[in-house]
């Protein structure tokens, strides 16, 4: 069996701006276009699994 590690993942996604964190670091911040019919969630793993342990889903209001 593989070394397994938890990681806790934190998304911010609006229509202009995608964060990812990890474990509290920053790893991952893009500008995007997204029309807001089609903001989501997907979770998947390429080349191997994963296990969902929870999520949880927030709607952000806006600051305007």
């Amino acid at each position: 069996m593989q070394n397994e590690e938890s990681l806790r993942l934190q998304v911010f996604l609006d229509q202009e701006c995608m964060e990812v964190f990890a474990n509290d670091w920053v790893v991952y911040t893009e500008q995007i276009s997204c029309p807001a019919e089609d903001q989501g969630v997907e979770v998947f793993a390429s080349g191997g699994t994963v296990k969902l342990k929870s999520i949880d889903i927030w709607k952000m209001d806006s600051i305007w």
